[in-house]
């Protein structure tokens, strides 16, 4: 929020326009909302999903090849190696540790049974 805020100021000082620095606190905002906005979570029969504010990220069950255990989340890769692109493909589901082991045998009955469950 104080980044936004600097972005207004900064904005509007540099150049002369309130607008500009409205628009860049707007990008500020949305770009690290995952960090300040609550994060919905959602497996049904067909699909994982994971929702922060206008942003949706889901995966059907049947595009899910690997499974990686990652502290206290899990990513659900439909790459079947590992790759740079990753990080941007797929769901990730942030969950406390207690819970990982109950969201992994969930996870492990919506999934086709080649899925390789890979942990950290």
């Amino acid at each position: 929020m104080l980044a936004a805020l600097i972005t207004v100021i900064i904005g509007t000082l540099f150049f002369h326009e309130l607008l500009l620095g409205v628009i860049g606190a707007l990008l500020v905002l949305g770009s690290t909302a995952d960090f300040w906005q609550t994060t919905c979570y959602r497996l049904d029969a067909k699909v994982a999903q994971a929702k922060c504010g206008l942003s949706i990220t889901e995966i059907e069950w049947n595009r899910v090849k690997r499974v990686i255990l990652l502290g206290n989340s899990i990513r659900l890769s439909p790459l079947a190696e590992t790759s740079r692109m990753e990080t941007f493909r797929g769901v990730l589901l942030r969950a406390p540790r207690a819970e990982i082991q109950n969201l992994l045998a969930e996870i492990q009955k919506r999934c086709d049974k080649d899925v390789r469950i890979l942990g950290s």
